[in-house]
């Protein structure tokens, strides 16, 4: 699963969460509202072969080509927006 920075606005708190497909995080122990910093590990993109899109896996090679397989098939995911 994907690992995301956020930040508390309220205490300026930063701690890693593991998140699954959503960028909706729990508020801190302070109370404050959590919000999603972009780092670098998350913006790298790594070929992968998808093995859901079709009858038989696809490799895909950039998040330009996986939004393109998406939108092919009218399907949607939060990461790739």
């Amino acid at each position: 699963m994907p690992r995301y920075d956020v930040e508390c606005e309220k205490c300026h708190v930063v701690e890693e969460v593991v998140a699954s497909g959503t960028h909706h995080f729990t508020r801190c122990s302070c109370g404050g509202k959590r919000k999603w910093i972009p780092s670098a590990r998350v913006a790298v993109f790594q070929p992968f072969m998808h093995e859901h899109l079709d009858h038989t896996p696809i490799r895909v090679t950039s998040w330009k080509h996986y939004k393109s397989l998406l939108k092919e098939r009218n399907l949607h995911n939060e990461l790739a927006d």
